[in-house]
């Protein structure tokens, strides 16, 4: 079958100590929690900041809360610069959904 004796081995002695539910397959690699660079505090000041204030506010170049400003808004604060699918990341484990502009507003930059 292509399997090592040493792993035989092991496989035999778990099923001895705790039978069959140690041999079923588990997940495989680093849990979520391990790969965020951000403290729980610090995720906590970033959401507080953007549930609170406007990014202009905040003396950023943005009119909206975009991936950008957050990732800007860590960079500063923090001195993490996040990759932009990394802040799309946290957004979303936030709770914060992305949010499309009214027809009415695509209208009226038409018009301007």
């Amino acid at each position: 079958m292509g399997v090592a004796r040493g792993t035989v081995s092991k496989w035999v002695s778990s099923y001895k100590k705790k039978g069959e539910i140690e041999l079923r397959k588990k997940k495989r690699g680093r849990r979520s929690e391990d790969m965020t660079l951000l403290k729980p505090h610090q995720c906590a000041i970033i959401f507080n900041m953007i549930r609170d204030c406007c990014p202009d506010q905040l003396k950023l170049p943005f009119m909206l809360w975009t991936r950008d400003a957050v990732g800007l808004l860590i960079e500063q604060r923090f001195g993490i610069k996040l990759a932009i699918r990394s802040v799309g990341n946290y957004l979303k484990r936030w709770g914060f959904t992305p949010q499309k502009p009214l027809r009415k507003a695509y209208e009226r930059l038409n018009i301007l």
